[in-house]
């Protein structure tokens, strides 16, 4: 019994049927055998289709072509038929074949990115095509694109964790526009915020990071539990801000897949720019010396009022609440 077969023998066989029908029309016995075929397994249909459409894309390419455009100038579609000294033009019926395979295989593997994003408040949980998770957390948006050789990842803003699977012969990239981190197989998190510098934290692993503008230096090695950040002055790096840290921390910073924010000591400034993030109802402070005092807890990311009322019991502040907006001010 044969075995089946694979998707490559499936595109090299329609590829086949696309050469001989652009060359001439199929007769009688040849009609058959292609329904046969056809019929066989269900993925010849759209293996069909998908290599008529790169034959019909090949030909409007070549046509476009300077160097090659004059001799194939009335070539347009396969329905069209080409003459046999047309299609020479692309090696002959055996190297049409082999050259549909290819093109197939490229165009697949240079597919555009898909592209998926969170509202305000939004987090969402994407399994990707290869078993990895992306965890995008409010406002973020990111684009990604899988081939043979590499999985990518554009950020384009936000934050996200990634659960890579592991996949030694495709390296797992992920690009802010300015910085590139790079795995095969851990947990991190890439924040990039606008007018902040792109940050990594991993969870799990190890993640190489590096700077665009500085190419000529070696990745920087973030390791399981520390936390890296991409600076532009005074000069481009990347620099490790925290290392060996308590996996209890790193679960904390990881608290808003849950819909809470974890602080530890941080100034209240930070801390209202991050519920900003969360919410429409924005905390106002009337003071920047209030700016500056120090909030350490957990709360839930989507209750800006509930916060201010218990930053202000601790710290002995007022709050005044209107339907947009929660001020927080000094006695």
């Amino acid at each position: 019994m044969n075995s089946k077969e694979t998707s490559a023998e499936v595109d090299n066989a329609a590829a086949e049927w696309v050469a001989r029908a652009a060359l001439s029309p199929l007769d009688g016995i040849d009609q058959t055998e292609f329904e046969e075929w056809l019929s066989k397994d269900a993925r010849n249909h759209g293996a069909y289709l998908r290599a008529e459409a790169m034959l019909s894309a090949a030909a409007d390419l070549l046509a476009n072509s300077p160097e090659i455009a004059k001799p194939i100038s009335g070539m347009q579609t396969p329905a069209s038929r080409m003459s046999r000294r047309q299609f020479g033009v692309l090696g002959g019926s055996a190297a049409a074949v082999a050259g549909g395979a290819w093109l197939m295989s490229s165009m697949r593997h240079e597919e555009p990115f898909n592209t998926y994003r969170t509202a305000k408040g939004e987090v969402r949980l994407l399994p990707m095509a290869d078993g990895s998770v992306a965890t995008l957390n409010t406002e973020s948006e990111i684009s990604v694109r899988y081939s043979k050789t590499k999985r990518e990842v554009l950020l384009a803003r936000g934050e996200v964790l990634f659960a890579v699977a592991k996949d030694a012969s495709r390296p797992f990239t992920v690009d802010t526009g300015n910085t590139v981190i790079r795995a095969v197989g851990t947990s991190f998190v890439v924040r990039n915020l606008k007018n902040e510098p792109t940050q990594v934290l991993v969870d799990e692993g190890a993640v190489d990071m590096f700077r665009k503008s500085s190419s000529q230096t070696p990745p920087l090695r973030v390791p399981e539990n520390a936390r890296a950040v991409a600076l532009e002055v005074p000069s481009p790096l990347v620099k490790m801000v925290d290392q060996g840290m308590d996996p209890a921390v790193v679960a904390r910073r990881l608290s808003w897949r849950h819909g809470m924010l974890s602080f530890e000591a941080q100034p209240l400034r930070n801390v209202v720019a991050e519920f900003a993030r969360y919410s429409d109802v924005h905390i106002v402070i009337d003071d920047p010396e209030i700016g500056e005092l120090a909030v350490t807890g957990l709360f839930s990311a989507y209750n800006p009022a509930v916060f201010a009322h218990a930053v202000a019991a601790s710290l002995n502040l007022k709050v005044t609440e209107t339907s947009t907006s929660v001020m927080i001010w000094r006695q």
